[in-house]
């Protein structure tokens, strides 16, 4: 029995929990057992538990002697055969812990965001990549395009470095079943019932182009009345200026009556279901789960024209494409939609089906993880 040991910093609604989840829920028991250590601080954590995971709450998000203290204590500790890190916080703590005691290490990036920080900011947090690097027996992917961008990174070769995409369980997704009018009733949203709407989830933070997005709907609203918005997810603490922007940008494009933000949902995935298009306008993305499981409910997609969302959509794209940053783009692509024949939205959303359900599985993507878990044992 291999033991391998997790290690994340939030079990908050988010892609990396999820892909977490998924990666655990589709483990083969009889070969790998699995421990967690991550922060108590949202769903993950129960539904962790509902897998029969052990669990152990750190807060690894920020830098803290007595946190790197209490990693390498349990970690010592415990002695798994393997450590996989997830994210920025826990893979320095994870990488630099594993090479100390011993242990190999795999880290997982669930997006690679260097670009659009500051300057210095940047050169710090490469400075630092570029050493762990060297700590880390194999890095792990979730999209060809994130792999691209880190080749900035010096030591990162074709050797210690794989690709294994974001993958959803699309029967499961599928499967789910919502009354739409008792929801949006419950929730306060009775008027969007028998209306058209454009729903994000997302939380709501700048690099995933939110503000942009309100602008671009505003330009939409004397073309398409009948459409409204609704926006499910929360401000993280630390983006509370942006926050106040997105409040204050609503009061100012007059967009009360046509949008709902009605913030941190457990039951998204219900929102999702309600939604008469999804749309992803993030200005960046590593391989966006939420655009898959919009896909594998069955609700057309619009996607903002960047790497991330096209490795989804594919070429030709099954889904719509605008640019956030360009005047009436959102517009233009929901004009596009309104031409369409039922038939040629039922094969768009059934190619975009086909297409998550081969190409970005959860099954698949957790037998090649857990494949590499067994060959970067072999081979230390």
């Amino acid at each position: 029995m291999i033991n391998i040991c997790h290690i994340s910093g939030t079990t908050s609604l988010g892609g990396g929990p999820e892909h977490l989840f998924q990666l655990l829920k589709h483990c083969n028991k009889n070969h790998f057992s699995s421990i967690i250590c991550t922060r108590q601080d949202g769903p993950y954590w129960e539904k962790f538990q509902q897998l029969d995971i052990p669990l152990h709450p750190f807060t690894l998000r920020e830098l803290s002697v007595s946190s790197f203290v209490s990693l390498y204590r349990f970690l010592k500790k415990e002695r798994p055969q393997l450590i996989h890190t997830h994210g920025k916080g826990p893979g320095l703590y994870g990488r630099i812990i594993g090479k100390i005691l011993g242990i190999p290490t795999i880290h997982t990036f669930h997006g690679f965001h260097y670009d659009d920080i500051q300057p210095i900011k940047r050169c710090l947090h490469l400075f630092i990549e570029n050493i762990l690097c060297r700590l880390t027996d194999h890095h792990i992917f979730v999209g060809e395009t994130e792999k691209k961008r880190a080749q900035i990174i010096s030591g990162l070769n074709e050797m210690n470095s794989s690709v294994i995409p974001n993958g959803v369980d699309s029967v499961s997704i599928q499967s789910l079943r919502v009354d739409k009018t008792k929801l949006l009733r419950d929730t306060g949203l009775e008027h969007f019932n028998n209306k058209r709407i454009l729903g994000v989830i997302s939380r709501i933070s700048p690099e995933k182009g939110i503000s942009q997005l309100l602008e671009r709907f505003a330009e939409t609203r004397e073309q398409q009345p009948e459409w409204k918005l609704m926006i499910v997810g929360g401000f993280p603490e630390e983006h509370q200026p942006y926050k106040e922007k997105i409040l204050k940008l609503v009061r100012e494009l007059k967009l009360e009556p046509d949008i709902a933000l009605p913030g941190f949902r457990e039951d998204a995935m219900q929102f999702l279901k309600c939604f008469d298009l999804f749309i992803s306008p993030s200005l960046s993305e590593g391989l966006p789960l939420a655009l898959l499981e919009a896909i594998s409910v069955g609700t057309l997609v619009i996607a903002s024209n960047i790497p991330g969302n096209r490795e989804v959509l594919g070429d030709p794209p099954c889904g719509l494409i605008f640019s956030p940053e360009t005047p009436h783009s959102l517009s233009t692509a929901l004009n596009e939609y309104d031409k369409l024949s039922k038939n040629d939205i039922d094969r768009l959303k059934n190619r975009a089906l086909l297409r998550v359900r081969t190409e970005f599985s959860a099954l698949e993507m957790a037998k090649k993880t857990y494949a590499l878990y067994q060959k970067v044992i072999n081979d230390k």
